[in-house]
């Protein structure tokens, strides 16, 4: 589609322009400063790295979410397992503080983030592991008060979603998982059908492969009437040095999606134009296909829009 040149869309693409070169210096001295630790010890370079990303999550996560590291409790005995960073929201709720360990309650959770220094397969095992145990995590399934489900429902008019099922049921814990190095044979077009169906609840929500550029997104269709989730696709996006980019756009759309907000939602991407990216820089996408979980129609729907 050929964009007409005016005042209007050279301004436009000026700003889409300086955004994408912001974040690609981000993510230029995002890589550069995790490979800086001279220590080879595993553990050393596995808390460098976690710092890097709080830092940058520190300066692009809103201010009313807090951003720490513990466990997160639920009730009927569930509990996730030691997570790297957890996004919770610090207005409304409370955490219990200890020194180097933090107790999160379910209800007060928005993300959970691996951060994994390099990919092999027992990286990928322990993260499917580790979003088993966030997934599993059971919250209080409804809103406290008519005041909050009204607030939620005006949020999600406004931001054009049809998951109306939100109104009364809490959302599921959103995964992250962050990976330095490696994934480049990880392909959804290489994808077992025991993978696919596995990807619902199994799967984190979101994926970055930090030095290839490589991201994954669940997406989800939803019924019309109940608003329930009922069937989802996983997109891979070979997005290069745009990855920091797409991944914060996501990510954002991603806490957005489980929070209520009592002004206008803010969505990155609407600073952008996706399509043009693609197309000037030649990057590729690939989507599968997976089946939604029965649980999800009780437990509440979760997932990027």
């Amino acid at each position: 589609m050929k964009i007409e040149d005016n005042d209007f869309n050279k301004e436009f693409y000026s700003t889409q322009f300086k955004i994408r070169d912001y974040f690609r210096q981000k993510s230029k001295k995002i890589i550069a400063q995790s490979n800086e630790l001279l220590s080879d010890h595993p553990t050393e370079k596995g808390t460098h790295r976690e710092i890097l990303i709080q830092n940058y999550l520190e300066e692009i996560i809103p201010k009313r979410y807090g951003i720490g590291t513990g466990i997160i409790y639920g009730r009927s005995d569930t509990k996730s397992k030691q997570t790297d960073i957890v996004i919770w929201d610090a207005i409304n709720y409370p955490i219990l503080k200890s020194l180097g360990h933090n107790t999160f309650f379910a209800e007060t959770v928005k993300i959970a983030i691996e951060v994994k220094s390099s990919w092999s397969s027992d990286t990928f095992k322990d993260i499917l592991l580790k979003t088993q145990a966030v997934k599993s995590v059971v919250s209080s399934s409804r809103y406290s008060n008519h005041a909050q489900r009204l607030a939620l429902l005006e949020h999600y008019i406004e931001s054009g979603n049809n998951d109306v099922g939100f109104v009364s049921k809490k959302p599921l814990i959103g995964m992250v998982a962050i990976i330095f190095k490696g994934g480049e044979n990880f392909d959804v077009c290489k994808f077992s059908e025991l993978q696919k169906n596995a990807i619902d609840m199994n799967f984190p929500d979101l994926m970055l492969f930090v030095e290839i550029g490589k991201i994954f997104v669940k997406r989800f269709d939803f019924d019309e009437k109940t608003g329930f989730p009922i069937s989802g696709t996983y997109q891979m996006y070979n997005a290069n040095e745009d990855a920091f980019l797409f991944f914060t756009c996501e990510l954002l759309r991603l806490i957005s999606s489980s929070s209520v907000d009592f002004d206008t939602p803010f969505f990155l991407d609407e600073y952008l134009i996706f399509d043009n990216f693609f197309f000037e820089n030649n990057l590729s996408y690939h989507e599968i296909p997976f089946p939604v979980e029965p649980m999800r129609s009780s437990a509440g729907g979760f997932g990027l829009y």
